[in-house]
């Protein structure tokens, strides 16, 4: 797992994915063929969300990933 910078302020969209590229691991034996809920404070771009859910379905083979947040921008 990288470490990413803080990307409350990186705003561009591009930016924020790459700066995601190889943050999150994933152990499919905790994620295979189950349905998930992510909780999130804050819905800005939607970049974070798009790629964990991304990592969750392509490696950790996730049915299905629902989110849940508590505000957007």
């Amino acid at each position: 797992m990288n470490q990413t910078p803080q990307l409350k302020d990186v705003t561009e969209y591009d930016k924020r994915t790459e700066a995601l590229k190889d943050a999150f691991t994933v152990v499919p034996e905790q994620t295979t063929g189950k349905n998930l809920l992510l909780f999130d404070d804050l819905f800005g771009s939607g970049a974070t969300v798009s790629h964990i859910v991304e990592v969750l379905k392509t490696q950790g083979h996730a049915s299905a990933v629902y989110l849940l947040t508590l505000t957007t921008k």
